[in-house]
């Protein structure tokens, strides 16, 4: 696995969390929107019951959602860590700003790295790959 693949890992796994969010989040209301109806002499004599279905099914979503996010919580750290052991600071910066999702989700791009640190993008492109090459090792020499 390359650098960029590994610490594309926490791109993967936020995104996988974000949605199985959104789906639990749809269920959610199809199963609070669904109400029980004491309206007209209907008899059901179907032995299936959808809305207990779909509570099931939001259950799991909820384990699974709960797994994912202890997942991502571990890579994390140790991504972080991983970075941290980089010897020049602009390298832990560019990687940290650069696969490390914030609080809202969102990584910055080359070039708004390059306006933060005051750099033309061509140079931060240029220290990107030199700072992917230097992690390489790392991740290298830890999985020895």
């Amino acid at each position: 696995m390359t650098a960029k693949e590994y610490l594309m890992q926490l791109h993967i796994l936020d995104t996988k969390i974000a949605q199985k969010i959104e789906e639990y989040e749809q269920l959610q209301s199809v199963v609070k929107g669904k109400g029980i109806s004491y309206e007209g002499d209907r008899v059901q004599t179907s032995s299936d019951n959808i809305q207990e279905k779909c509570i099931v099914e939001y259950t799991d979503i909820e384990k699974n959602i709960n797994s994912l996010i202890v997942q991502y919580i571990k890579r994390k750290d140790k991504i972080i860590n991983e970075i941290h052991q980089l010897q020049d600071p602009r390298f832990i910066r560019i990687l940290y700003d650069h696969y490390v999702p914030d609080k809202n989700h969102h990584t910055k791009c080359l070039e708004e790295i390059a306006v933060d640190m005051k750099y033309s993008y061509d140079r931060v492109r240029h220290m990107h790959g030199h700072a992917l090459l230097a992690f390489q090792k790392i991740i290298k020499h830890d999985t020895q």
